[in-house]
Formats: C-alpha cells, structure tokens, sequence
C-alpha cells in the first residue's frame, strides 16, 4: 500500500524484488497521485503531476518486475487523515480480490500525514478482521515499512530476506 506514487519503491522495492524473486504475486494500492506535493495553487498543474506520477508509477512497477497495474484510490493528496475509512475498504477489497496474505504499508509514526493515515487504514483492515496487526499467521499479515521521512523507524526486517520470507510464510 503506498500513499503517494513512489512510495512503493521507497518503503517497499527491497520487500518487491524479493517477494518477486519468491514466486509471490505482488499487488499495488496507491491511495494518492501525489498531487499536491508540489503545492496547491494551479488544479491545471496539480493535474498534470497527478498523471505524471501516475505513469511513473506504472513504469516502476514495469522495472521492479511482472507486476500487474496499480490500483489507484483516487483520495486527496494530503488529506489521507480525513479519508482512512475510504483507504480501508479500497485496501480490504484489493486483499480480498487478491487473496493476499501480507499487506506491506508505512509506519503510523512517520512524519508524513499521508504515511501514518496509510498505516493506520492498513493496521484498521487488518483488526477489522480480528486479526493482530503484526502477528504473522496463515491469514493476513500487516508489516510496516519506514518512510521516506523517518530513516530511522522500525524497519520491515532487520535480519534481510530469510525473516521476511517467514513472515510472507514463504520456506526460508
């Protein structure tokens, strides 16, 4: 789950390739196009960077693998805070369709609004479903990955890929 186009590569690439490299079908939610990152002033301009974003998105999906299209959300570039319920139910609905096991998706305690909405609608998915946040199991795991703006938060793994294909229940 990536709130902003880029955010994928920059929390979760190294988690991608690997799970990739696994055999594992790798998903994408990206909640924002990132629109307003470069402010709000001209909705033409926000427009564009919108689809930029958007297209940059798809050919880093393209370079990191086989990897199928995102699924955009659609929600307000800086405003995530007031639209988790909408990023919960778009994140639950990709997890069902896919089957998932594991979500990966920013810490709640990165700096970034955007990222800590995105943390808590995935952990809110996750124990909606009665499901601890973290616990790996045979059903769905939550992971959170540092944010761009945070480098030294938890990280996904601190023992590499052996640790993370445990907790993707992959044999390690």
């Amino acid at each position: 789950m990536a709130p902003h186009p880029d955010d994928e590569v920059l929390g979760s690439g190294g988690a991608i390739v690997t799970l990739l490299a696994a055999g594992v079908a790798v998903h994408t939610v990206c909640l924002t196009a990132g629109e307003a990152s470069h402010g709000t002033g001209d909705p033409g301009a926000m427009a564009r960077l919108a689809e930029r974003r958007r297209a940059g998105l798809t050919s880093v999906l393209r370079a990191l693998g086989r990897l199928p299209d995102a699924v955009h959300a659609h929600l307000p570039d800086t405003g995530l805070d007031q639209h988790e319920e909408t990023a919960r139910a778009v994140t639950a609905e990709a997890l069902t369709r896919t089957g998932a096991t594991l979500c990966l998706a920013p810490w709640e305690g990165d700096l970034h609004g955007d990222h800590e909405a995105a943390g808590r609608a995935a952990t809110n998915t996750r124990a909606r479903a009665g499901r601890s946040p973290t616990k790996p199991t045979r059903s769905r795991t939550c992971a959170r990955s540092p944010g761009t703006t945070t480098p030294t938060s938890p990280s996904l793994s601190t023992s590499g890929a052996p640790a993370l294909a445990r907790l993707c229940h992959l044999p390690a």
